[in-house]
């Protein structure tokens, strides 16, 4: 049997809800490695794996009123495409197309972006910066093990490849699992779920896809950023005559 005196402190230690804010400490670099593998089907064609490795790079430049300014790099990226005549290039030029990307965006307290601009607007830019914040944005009441909340993610605003739009929106839900005291640090441990459909067009030709993605997420309270995140997102986008393209992402991240 425990002694009462340590049981009563360890239950002290771990509080019972917590007010989730944005709030990075300002010109602080918080460094993430990260590692993203993209597996794409199609019918009478072997899968085909993407994986990429970074170092991504967030700082808060600036606040103003609650309002954060945040700068989004990526460093020492290395791609990995499938073997083939020109995969070489290909991954270098993959490889020059991330590391060259800047995302600044300006943030409310509770995480909710309030504008966006990237180096390459409608790319890979502007996604890094918009999936990554947008989902993940927190409510204004504390939150306790068992709280729900949904937040319809606005597919429009993340942009694509050059002459493609998106839209829709797709409801995200997250929960806390649970709250756990480390030392003078508290970290809430969500989980996100999304299931929806992307509306998209591309040189003139209109597709829907059925998109679903899970995950947890360990968020550090004194800052509202993640430590840890693993995110598996899946989409099925019919071509028609009984054609599908499936496509498969994980991504694993840890702040270093």
């Amino acid at each position: 049997m425990l002694p009462a005196l340590p049981l009563a402190l360890v239950l002290l230690q771990t509080p019972a809800s917590v007010t989730l804010r944005y709030q990075p400490a300002l010109n602080k670099p918080y460094r993430y490695s990260t590692v993203a593998s993209m597996t794409e089907a199609l019918p009478g064609r072997p899968s085909s794996t993407i994986r990429q490795q970074m170092v991504t790079v967030l700082k808060a430049t600036s606040r103003t009123g609650g309002r954060t300014k945040i700068v989004n790099t990526n460093e020492s990226v290395k791609v990995a495409v499938p073997p083939g005549p020109n995969s070489g290039i290909e991954a270098t030029r993959m490889a020059g197309r991330l590391q060259s990307i800047r995302v600044e965006t300006t943030m409310d307290p509770q995480g909710r972006i309030l504008g966006s601009s990237a180096t390459s607007p409608g790319s890979l830019g502007m996604n890094l910066g918009m999936i990554g914040r947008q989902a993940f944005h927190y409510p204004a009441a504390p939150v306790k093990v068992g709280t729900t909340w949904q937040i319809p993610l606005d597919l429009a605003k993340m942009g694509g490849a050059r002459g493609s739009a998106a839209a829709g929106k797709v409801p995200i839900t997250m929960k806390v699992q649970k709250i756990v005291r480390k030392g003078p640090r508290t970290f809430v441990h969500l989980s996100v779920a999304m299931k929806g459909k992307l509306n998209f067009a591309s040189q003139g030709r209109a597709a829907t896809s059925n998109i679903s993605s899970q995950g947890t997420l360990v968020i550090d309270a004194s800052t509202g950023l993640p430590v840890t995140q693993e995110v598996k997102t899946s989409s099925v986008t019919p071509l028609g005559r009984g054609r599908t393209l499936s496509n498969t992402t994980f991504v694993v991240a840890r702040q270093l």
